[in-house]
């Protein structure tokens, strides 16, 4: 499976979607978030970049905006069912596919528009994220239940 996981960053000089360095990721501005989840046993967001111009490529080779899931528990967390979006009206946006999260583990999901849920590439959401602030919101199985609710997350330069 070609997910991106933390274990392929722990390579300084492996980028999965290209020739760039881990060390290119430090240019580009990465909001960082440490949120309880949800409940115990629910995936977080704990990072993301809504203008990604050097720091990680996907495997169209284009530089996409993006969003890493955390399984801060120490059970495997399964993702099926759960949501991304962008949009406070619709928070069943776009579902994540069905895929276990290790515990301590991370996964990169492109917010690059092209609605890709792949079991063997890479995924990409179905919408983007904007430079200026917007929402964002990762969604229980319920599709009602928040797990972590940004109403506008700041400018990234």
């Amino acid at each position: 499976m070609s997910k991106i996981r933390n274990s392929e960053f722990a390579n300084p000089g492996k980028n999965p979607g290209g020739g760039r360095t881990v060390s290119r990721f430090l240019t580009g501005f990465v909001v960082t978030l440490f949120f309880a989840p949800f409940s115990f046993g629910a995936p977080e967001l704990s990072e993301f970049m809504a203008d990604n111009r050097y720091a990680l490529d996907d495997e169209d080779g284009d530089s996409e905006d993006w969003i890493e899931l955390h399984n801060p528990g120490r059970s495997p967390v399964s993702l099926g069912g759960y949501f991304l979006t962008d949009d406070p009206l619709d928070l069943t946006k776009w579902q994540i596919p069905a895929f276990t999260l290790s515990s301590g583990e991370h996964l990169v999901v492109f917010a690059s528009g092209k609605d890709r849920t792949d079991q063997v590439g890479e995924w990409h959401t179905n919408f983007r994220l904007a430079r200026n602030g917007e929402y964002l919101a990762p969604v229980a199985p319920d599709g009602a239940s928040l797990i972590t609710e940004f109403s506008a997350y700041p400018f990234q330069p």
